[in-house]
């Protein structure tokens, strides 16, 4: 196994063993092209770069990110929902 023998672990180069199709979102993509990649490919992590046919990876987005602006909006949303008296919810 190469990471066992320090001889193969020194001289085996990222760039050979490293995966070149990669999935990528842009600064222009939204989040529900974000989640459906993640559901898709089953990844947690996916590099943002600066456009398509520019691939500079300006940051990573992680799916617990997403899930937790979610979960924050979602809560955000409830409590100034409540805040308004008089008023009913939305699905009625």
């Amino acid at each position: 196994m190469i990471l066992h023998d320090e001889n193969q672990r020194v001289g085996v180069l990222v760039g050979n063993i490293c995966s070149r199709d990669v999935m990528v979102l842009t600064l222009d993509d939204n989040l529900f092209t974000a989640m459906t990649l993640f559901d898709m490919k089953g990844i947690e992590e996916v590099p943002v770069v600066e456009a398509t046919d520019n691939r500079w990876v300006v940051g990573m987005l992680k799916r617990r990110d997403v899930i937790a602006l979610y979960n924050r909006e979602v809560l955000n949303r409830g409590i100034s929902e409540k805040r308004q008296p008089g008023r009913l919810p939305k699905d009625h």
